[in-house]
């Protein structure tokens, strides 16, 4: 069974929350634009650092990217 996929909020309070995401990115963005990642997605340059954060993957983040901006997501071939 699939465990269901986070959205950007749910995958920013499993890292924490704003604070300590621009805390873990050395302060190089704002707290201002991590409230902004719900509506146009969390910047893959900084994937690096969130996903271990948020105990997540890249497929996860590209899911909750895609239903930010309500684009359609296709699942991946296996």
């Amino acid at each position: 069974m699939r465990k269901r996929r986070r959205t950007i909020p749910e995958l920013i309070e499993g890292a924490g929350g704003p604070a300590a995401i621009v805390r873990a990115l050395d302060n190089a963005i704002s707290v201002e634009a991590v409230y902004k990642w719900p509506k146009i997605g969390i910047p893959d340059r900084h994937w690096p650092v969130l996903i271990p954060m948020a105990l997540s993957d890249a497929e996860e983040m590209m899911a909750a990217n895609i239903k930010a901006r309500n684009q359609e997501y296709t699942q991946p071939s296996q």
